[in-house]
């Protein structure tokens, strides 16, 4: 598990600022019931946030039918709703540790520190000037952590992003 694939998935429904405070369970999907494989949803920040959920580790390369990411990752059946578009990921060979992608009028870039634990940014840029949506402004996410032959799935609920956004993971 020495090389980690660091995934941004983004949905396409843009949600209003909750201002809610994440508590901390060790619970993942499953209420009431550890998670088997001792995922927390503090294994995995954004902005000083935990996750409001998680799901994994699950054997198995990433959620993919025939070749497309978003596709597999929609048919999971999780509760996080199905529309999803896959934002980066970052290990682009031409730029490792980087990867880049646009949605919903922003240009985003993911970068992660190697390891099993770290941190990692999304900056993101307003490509659509004065049109909303502008900064700050909230997006339903998913990160996802990638070793070997398993991954695993952090979702964060109508999280704000600015233009410099930081996190940190651990497995």
């Amino acid at each position: 598990m020495n090389k980690f694939t660091k995934y941004c998935v983004i949905t396409s429904a843009m949600m209003l600022f909750s201002g809610l405070a994440n508590a901390a369970p060790t619970y993942c999907s499953v209420s009431g019931s550890p998670n088997p494989d001792g995922l927390s949803f503090s294994d995995m920040t954004f902005n000083g946030n935990n996750a409001d959920d998680c799901y994994g580790v699950v054997l198995g390369n990433e959620p993919k039918v025939q070749g497309n990411l978003t596709t597999g990752f929609n048919n999971l059946g999780l509760t996080w709703g199905t529309d999803w578009t896959f934002l980066a990921k970052d290990d682009d060979p031409g730029s490792p540790g980087v990867g880049t992608g646009s949605f919903g009028g922003f240009d985003f870039t993911l970068t992660a520190g190697a390891g099993t634990s770290g941190s990692w940014t999304l900056t993101a840029v307003d490509t659509n000037g004065a049109a909303p949506p502008n900064f700050p402004t909230n997006f339903d996410f998913v990160g996802m952590l990638k070793a070997s032959d398993r991954y695993a799935l952090w979702f964060f609920d109508d999280a704000q992003v600015v233009a410099n956004n930081n996190g940190t993971f651990s497995i």
